[in-house]
């Protein structure tokens, strides 16, 4: 029979190991949630004055639903601050991700000036809103800030691509189906954040406890 150390040595490298392996992959979901979130999110961004002018809005309008937008858009990394993880990182990720997956859909009826302004404003503020609490899971997977970094090239490209990949779909003015590609996008995103956060939340737990 073995040494009863040795064998504790075996099981606890084995966890280790598991734990690594676990991280890893929820560092990948958190990772593709904040890039495939970013794109999505600029996707639209990017051309949402010529969304608006395509569904027959002024200029003026545009204008200033994107104004209100940048203003009560702030509204959301204030919530961060306010709220931090008291209530986890999962549930608040899947609420403000389902509302920026209705915000999004409401562009489909860009034509009516009222949801052309609350889509506008209510994608602001859980863009800034999300966001915060995905940079957030990769700095606590990684204490030394690598993951965080990473994270920040992540973002970068998601909006790079984002804004690429609507270029190219309105190379024949199709402003639903850029708005279909944002909602698959994010549709993906919020399945990715939901399961890191899970992930994240468990490892809190476990090391609090």
């Amino acid at each position: 029979l073995l040494p009863r150390s040795i064998v504790h040595d075996v099981v606890d490298n084995t966890k280790l190991l598991l734990q690594v392996k676990i991280n890893k992959l929820t560092a990948s979901f958190t990772l593709l949630a904040l890039f495939l979130f970013q794109a999505g999110n600029m996707a639209l961004a990017s051309f949402i004055i010529r969304l608006g002018e395509n569904y027959k809005l002024t200029l003026d309008i545009i204008s200033q639903a994107l104004g209100w937008a940048t203003w009560i858009g702030a509204l959301g990394a204030v919530a961060v601050i306010m709220i931090g993880i008291r209530y986890g990182r999962m549930r608040l990720l899947l609420i403000s991700m389902l509302l920026t997956l209705i915000g999004i859909a409401g562009f489909y009826w860009s034509d009516n000036v009222i949801i052309f302004f609350a889509a506008n404003i209510g994608t602001a503020i859980t863009w800034s809103f999300v966001v915060p609490y995905l940079f957030g899971m990769a700095s606590e997977l990684d204490k030394s800030g690598r993951l965080a970094t990473t994270a920040g090239f992540a973002s970068k490209l998601g909006l790079a691509s984002g804004t690429f990949a609507a270029g190219l779909i309105l190379q024949t003015d199709d402003y639903e189906m850029l708005i279909s590609m944002s909602l698959v996008l994010l549709a993906i995103a919020t399945v990715c954040a939901v399961i890191a956060a899970i992930k994240v939340d468990t490892k809190v737990q476990t090391e609090t406890n």
